[in-house]
């Protein structure tokens, strides 16, 4: 073998363990929040909204999976999930917020997902939602709608939640 044959097989084997060190990660979102208008009232005339909160009829479900084939069987795989919003029509004075339901599981049942159950606030920067280990589906997400009143215009109001999933 000559020298340069060498050294391309030898840079082939480093690129290679490099590769595999690596552990892409990929988040998908299904579903779509709905809510229910018909599940707001007013008690009497000139009242406010007599429930200021209304959660949405549906959730989505989140699924983090890694690419890497090794990723997917072991439990050392690690990850976060950030949340943010950005607004297309909505009133400053509405307040999303959502929350992980259930755990749900990877393969072999190895995964483990931590924080996340408890309402919190989307705001327009990212901030930390849940984390996880090993790759998990189907983890339903819950959204509610606080500060609803008939002081706000009527309007068809728009968001997107956007959850970007980091290595841990």
């Amino acid at each position: 073998m000559s020298a340069e044959k060498i050294v391309i097989f030898i840079n082939l084997i480093i690129s290679f363990t490099f590769a595999s060190i690596a552990q892409p990660i990929e988040i998908s979102v299904s579903g779509t929040p709905t809510f229910e208008s018909s599940l707001i009232s007013i008690s009497e005339a000139g009242n406010d909204f007599t429930n200021n909160t209304i959660e949405s009829s549906t959730q989505s479900f989140i699924s983090v999976y890694a690419i890497n084939f090794w990723d997917k069987m072991s439990k050392k795989f690690g990850y976060r999930v950030t949340a943010y919003k950005t607004d297309i029509n909505m009133h400053p004075s509405l307040v999303l917020e959502i929350k992980r339901g259930g755990n749900r599981h990877g393969h072999f049942n190895k995964s483990g997902i931590y924080h996340g159950r408890n309402w919190q606030p989307v705001t327009n920067t990212p901030v930390y939602f849940f984390s996880g280990s090993a790759p998990t589906y189907n983890i339903p997400v819950s959204y509610r709608i606080r500060n609803i009143s008939v002081l706000i215009p009527a309007d068809d109001f728009e968001t997107t939640v956007v959850f970007t999933v980091y290595e841990d």
